[in-house]
């Protein structure tokens, strides 16, 4: 069982994607619909059930199954909530106890924390995970406090000695962007916010700078594709020796403008931008610069890239906004001309276009097996580790076992068919090499059928997979090698003829052990 908070959100959603194509199981989500269309965010997904945070906690100590981990995604991440006391309900003490509870049962803990702890980026974006360096930090916000303080009070666990779950990891989301943002009104990325603005027809509109070093539109953050963010997630859960305080940006700033303006060609639209004066409210809290330092999840072993902007504001327009439905993908034409003929048509019908949508849907997912619903979809490293895994149903391993068994029996099998095409190839005595032809085929599939039968058996139980594939091997190779030696090194050896003879004389014992047969005299 795996255990998401927030998976009905942004970022938790997505998570819960990547965590069912990569097969994982028992996906429990942890948050609060409310009345809006946030449930649409999980409506695909495979879904355990569905617990609300202030049950969390009973769940998780009532359950029987095993919670192989926990990612903790869900927090009030509003920067302009005012309810401070919400605020640290949510996302100060509810982390707390469930960081004492994945300490208390040895269950694995990846969390949300935020850039927001930098506040405006004068003490730089350093990922330092130690008591004095988090505490030196200054948010400009109540959300931005609240993840440092949770963040600071791992720290001081860790330096007293505190109890620690199995792995812990901190991750200080930069500026998100991507799918299933929609339901975060005032929050969601301006990526989102110029697209709306694009298809309602005006300027993608970005805020003034009021700060002297930086133009209108040269505001710099740190931007990221969400696919990028739950790939560092999926990444610290296959490798559970990985612990620590972990940036999750791309290491490099970006304007506004290059924003807006990435929107706008996805769009097929000119850059048109316009600025508007930043509120009073956030002016004074405003981060003009942000940018990830990486080095401490590039040393802990994370070397994949992180996605472009132009790419991945291209893919979220094109393949997400464009359409009211992920499932279907945008044909997109822009700057053309149809013309439709016809022997009716005094003439031609034209239309000139500077953009035109074609529409093309996806098959269901449905329609498609998930990789590995069978043991035919894994690989033979992937059998190999599933069978040898301890955490695996004793059924599975045997099953992954007589797989991986069966697959190598059948591939070695074709290293003996020369040398068996050999021997029945030389017809016996009064006989031509229809007998062999015949002789082969009966062999060939017997021998596939026992393993086949071998198989079944192996992944019952009843008899080691390793014992139940490679000893009708070892049989079926020791035939094949002696017909081989007496055709090629037997003079008029005949391996047809000999075995002609031994299955004459099985077949005289065995009507001599039949009831009523009067054993021959000696």
């Amino acid at each position: 069982m795996i255990v998401v908070t927030g998976g009905a959100g942004f970022i938790g959603s997505n998570l819960l994607a990547g965590l069912e194509a990569m097969g994982a199981q028992a996906l429990v989500v942890c948050d609060r619909l409310g009345g809006d269309d946030k449930w649409r965010n999980i409506a695909k997904r495979d879904v355990a059930t569905i617990i609300a945070p202030e049950k969390l906690i009973a769940f998780l100590s009532d359950t029987s199954a095993p919670i192989e981990a926990v990612f903790h995604m869900g927090a009030i991440s509003a920067t302009t909530e005012t309810d401070t006391d919400l605020i640290l309900e949510n996302n100060f003490h509810f982390p707390v106890e469930l960081w004492a509870w994945c300490a208390a049962n040895g269950v694995r803990l990846i969390y949300a924390s935020s850039a927001a702890t930098y506040g405006n980026g004068s003490g730089g974006f350093d990922d330092d995970s130690t008591e004095a360096a988090i505490a030196r930090l200054r948010p400009l916000n109540a959300y931005g406090w609240s993840k440092n303080l949770f963040d600071l009070a791992v720290a001081r666990t860790l330096a007293a000695g505190g109890p620690v779950p199995p792995q812990w990891a901190g991750l200080k989301f930069f500026n998100v962007y991507g799918p299933n943002e929609y339901h975060k009104e005032g929050q969601i990325s301006v990526a989102l916010k110029n697209w709306r603005e694009i298809e309602a027809g005006g300027p993608a509109i970005l805020f003034r700078s009021h700060h002297p070093d930086y133009p209108d539109g040269g505001q710099l953050r740190d931007f990221i594709w969400v696919e990028d963010v739950v790939d560092v997630m999926l990444w610290l859960f296959s490798r559970p020796e990985v612990s620590g305080l972990f940036n999750v940006g791309t290491g490099k700033a970006r304007s506004f403008m290059d924003l807006a303006g990435a929107v706008c060609r996805a769009a097929g639209r000119a850059n048109d931008i316009a600025y508007v004066d930043t509120p009073l409210n956030i002016r004074r809290n405003y981060q003009y610069f942000t940018e990830a330092r990486t080095a401490r999840l590039r040393k802990a072993g994370y070397t994949a890239k992180f996605t472009e902007l132009e790419k991945g504001v291209a893919r979220y327009v094109r393949e997400f906004l464009a359409t009211d439905d992920p499932d279907t993908i945008i044909f997109r034409l822009t700057r053309g001309t149809l013309v439709n003929k016809s022997p009716s048509f005094g003439n031609p019908r034209v239309l000139t276009f500077t953009q035109h949508d074609l529409p093309i849907p996806l098959p269901e997912m449905g329609s498609f097996r998930a990789r590995g619903d069978d043991n035919r979809e894994l690989t033979l490293p992937q059998l190999w580790r599933v069978g040898h895994d301890p955490k695996t149903a004793p059924e599975l391993r045997n099953a992954s076992l007589a797989d991986f068994h069966f697959r190598l029996v059948e591939a070695m099998t074709m290293f003996l068919l020369p040398m068996l095409a050999v021997a029945l190839g030389v017809p016996p005595k009064r006989s031509t090499s229809a007998l062999g032809v015949f002789l082969s085929i009966v062999m060939i599939v017997t021998y596939h059928k026992i393993n086949e039968y071998a198989q079944d058996f192996g992944s019952l139980g009843r008899v080691n997979p390793f014992f139940a594939l490679w000893g009708p091997f070892a049989l079926f190779s020791a035939l094949v090698g002696w017909m081989y030696h007496v055709v090629a090194h037997v003079p008029g050896g005949q391996p047809i003829g000999a075995l002609e003879k031994w299955f004459g004389k099985a077949a005289k014992g065995f009507m001599r052990l039949l009831p009523g047969r009067k054993k021959a005299s000696a």
